[in-house]
């Protein structure tokens, strides 16, 4: 696997994850104007969505892009599934949220490697099994 690297203008990388779009959008609400997030945008190099971009599958995704885009550049947004991605369909559905980004003239980043600058970035949609071997209720407290 290649790495891709985002170009470095500033060093400066936002990182959302669990936006949940649908849920705002459900209720005229803006999530980035609500929690002060433009200026962090505006100057980013990147913005990595890290998972859960809404509660939904793929048919979902290009909202979330285009409402993004007023804050910054679609060629700098890196999206990765979270398991809500998952819920609605199976996991064989990184095709379709990748040609969702991809439309958007976004990027779709699961298992891939992105480098900026002397940063190293690993992703993928964690998902975790607590009763792997049997059940440790201190386990779930400690999540």
């Amino acid at each position: 696997m290649t790495p891709m690297t985002i170009p470095f203008q500033n060093g400066t990388l936002a990182i959302l994850s669990d936006l949940h779009f649908d849920s705002y959008q459900r209720y005229a609400l803006d999530p980035i104007k609500m929690w002060g997030l433009e200026d962090i945008l505006w100057n980013a190099d990147a913005l990595i969505l890290a998972g859960d971009l809404t509660n939904g599958s793929a048919r979902n995704w290009p909202n979330v892009f285009q409402y993004l885009s007023e804050f910054i550049p679609p060629d700098q947004i890196y999206a990765l599934p979270g398991n809500h991605q998952y819920y609605h369909g199976g996991l064989d559905g990184d095709p379709h949220l990748a040609n969702a980004a991809r439309k958007a003239g976004a990027h779709f980043v699961q298992k891939d490697v992105l480098l900026h600058g002397d940063t190293r970035l690993l992703c993928c949609t964690l998902w975790t099994d607590f009763n792997l071997t049997g059940v440790d209720l201190s386990r779930f407290d400690a999540a």
